[in-house]
């Protein structure tokens, strides 16, 4: 797969089609690795740079006898990670990790204690049309089958409320 510039990018699967590699763009390549539960235990980043160096990082995430996460390590930290009585993921300084919920079952926010890292929009059909992540923000667009022809990074206007917005919602956003 090459993008507008033909730079490469591509993806590999193991027998079970899982990802097990992603060669991106800018030469980093993701390898994934699963225990034989399936869960994901192991990545391996190696990147490329124009003095023909290979900088590598190996993260490892342990996990418990039923696959929940417990500890990420790497070389530079530990994170660990617990679950209180309701087994929702806390981090290891306690905070609560939260995920929100519309009624019809799509994702909506996640937060920390409170402290949003993710917001989500969705319009009438349930559809994805907004993210806050940071900088930049994404904005989803579909074409008039419903499709999405292709998820749009675009530095969006910050708004109060994206609810209920038409199909001109694009209008918000600009390429950059």
């Amino acid at each position: 797969m090459v993008n507008e510039n033909d730079d490469p990018c591509g993806f590999t699967y193991d027998a079970s089609d899982r990802l097990s590699e992603e060669v991106r763009i800018d030469n980093l390549t993701h390898r994934f690795s699963d225990d034989i539960a399936g869960h994901f235990t192991h990545l391996d980043e190696i990147g490329h740079d124009e003095r023909g160096e290979r900088p590598e990082r190996h993260t490892l995430l342990e996990r418990d006898k039923i696959g929940r996460l417990i500890a990420k390590l790497n070389g530079d930290a530990k994170q660990t990670c617990a679950y209180d009585a309701m087994d929702q993921l806390t981090l290891s300084d306690r905070r609560k990790v939260n995920h929100l919920y519309h009624g019809s079952g799509h994702l909506h926010q996640l937060n920390v204690d409170g402290h949003v890292v993710s917001d989500m929009e969705h319009v009438e059909l349930h559809r994805e049309v907004y993210r806050t992540h940071g900088k930049p923000n994404s904005c989803f667009g579909y074409d008039v089958r419903g499709d999405q022809p292709g998820k749009l990074l675009r530095r969006c206007l910050p708004t109060s409320s994206l609810r209920g917005m038409a199909p001109g919602f694009g209008q918000r956003c600009w390429s950059g």
